[in-house]
């Protein structure tokens, strides 16, 4: 919330509607509104509290007592030490909208800290470097650090303090801390990444690297290059997190082994992101063709054969494995592509191919060959999983009654799709051989009367 003074609060805006004027005189509703609504909405309720509610202290210590961020719309006047006082164990941040002179008291402050560690920041330089304030907001957010006094800082107990609870808390530290092995061991605890904030003599202690690795993989994006073409560092990584394998060496990129840990480590991608790609996109050409690598990877991750040797993106066998995925979520950020798209011209004739990608993603449709889009006993099949596929179809079959009935059965948007002017004389000529069908049974029929007769 914008933390500008408010000159004013009371207002003569009419109630919102449903709600009466002396609604907004009656202690009791008041209340309740205020501690149903959201910050955001404060703005939208105070402002119709009637003056005399707003002129009362006890009043106003029930209303922060509900949402500590309403002492923002109360008059300077208003902000005692016991509102203020109250406010701040409600939200510790309200202290950014109490009166200066609150800021450097150290009760309120300590009040404020217990309940937001990092409403240090709205404190006084001189409690910024009150030992006490510190060290109880670093016990309720180890990132508070940052706002402690350069003195603190350099105090080797409140830094293992707020290493313990916060591994990015470690970038506050000062420079000699940052140096210093228990107090890195403690942040890599609790955050790989803070790795990165060690000194650089500790980024190349294999000890300080493995256990980063161990808690995120991902961090061997930081350790020198020297480390990271040492297998029993990458493996160390590919094993908590698949994605590491995109940082090791070169060299290591062809290990097969590495390639395999990390691809049974792999978890089935819920967003087909580019950034989270299978570790076989990173892996050298010659693993790229190894059928037993490549198999691994397609079961584990629907996207894996785009990235697949061009002999293997012709072998059916791993191109019937990577279609037994369900459709991924595709997020925002990305766009999911079927497998279909990236196998060779001959597996996207095959009909088998087809339909199994088609049962995955009905816009796989759009990869297979020409002659299945005009093959009707394809299309129906096609189409009966999913009618909107009817866009993909050759024209010549885009107006056809069979097709169409088909698809509309499925999905009736696929109507969008057909045909209408084909589909029309195609359902007329239905119509006429319907009721030809109808006159020759029923003349039958009057002929087996006849012979009975």
């Amino acid at each position: 919330m914008d933390k500008r003074k408010v000159t004013s609060v009371l207002s003569t805006k009419r109630p919102p509607p449903g709600d009466r004027d002396e609604d907004w005189n009656n202690r009791a509703f008041v209340l309740d509104k205020v501690a149903e609504a959201e910050d955001w909405e404060l703005d939208s309720i105070l402002p119709y509290i009637s003056s005399d509610l707003m002129g009362d202290e006890g009043f106003a210590i029930d209303i922060v007592e509900r949402n500590g961020e309403a002492m923002y719309f109360l008059p300077d006047e208003m902000k005692t030490i016991d509102v203020v006082k109250a406010a701040v164990k409600k939200n510790g941040e309200a202290l950014a909208y109490a009166p200066e002179e609150f800021v450097n008291n150290k009760d309120i402050v300590h009040c404020a800290v217990e309940n937001t560690g990092t409403a240090i920041s709205f404190a006084s330089d001189q409690l910024q470097d009150d030992r006490d304030i510190v060290m109880a907001a670093i016990k309720e957010d180890g990132d508070a650090l940052e706002w402690a006094s350069v003195e603190k800082r350099q105090d080797k107990e409140i830094v293992l303090m707020a290493a313990r609870k916060s591994g990015f808390a470690l970038s506050f530290a000062c420079k000699r801390l940052r140096a210093d092995k228990d107090i890195v061991l403690q942040a890599l605890q609790t955050a790989g990444y803070a790795y990165q904030y060690a000194s650089e003599r500790l980024q190349f202690d294999e000890d300080i690297v493995l256990a980063a690795l161990r808690q995120d993989g991902r961090t061997l994006s930081f350790v020198p290059k020297s480390l990271r073409g040492n297998k029993r560092v990458v493996i160390t990584a590919v094993r908590q997190s698949s994605q590491a394998y995109q940082y090791a060496t070169e060299s290591l990129k062809a290990d097969k082994e590495i390639l395999m840990t990390a691809l049974d480590h792999d978890p089935p991608l819920g967003c087909i992101s580019c950034r989270m790609s299978s570790p076989l996109k990173h892996a050298s050409k010659h693993l790229q063709g190894d059928r037993e690598a490549v198999l691994t990877a397609v079961r584990r991750d629907v996207g894996a054969i785009k990235y697949a040797s061009k002999s293997l993106k012709g072998d059916k066998t791993i191109v019937m494995a990577s279609l037994q995925h369900d459709r991924p979520f595709s997020c925002f950020c990305c766009e999911f592509h079927s497998p279909l798209k990236y196998v060779s011209e001959e597996l996207r004739g095959d009909q088998d191919v087809v339909l199994a990608a088609v049962q995955q993603d009905g816009e796989a449709f759009k990869h297979a060959a020409n002659h299945l889009k005009g093959d009707k006993t394809t299309v129906i099949a096609v189409v009966e999983q999913c009618g909107t596929a009817l866009k993909h179809v050759s024209d010549g079959l885009r107006g056809d009654f069979d097709v169409v009935m088909a698809a509309l059965g499925q999905d009736k948007q696929a109507f969008e799709y057909v045909y209408q002017h084909e589909f029309i004389i195609a359902m007329a000529k239905r119509v006429v051989e319907d009721a030809q069908f109808t006159i020759r049974r029923t003349d039958r029929t009057r002929d087996i009367q006849r012979l009975s007769i």
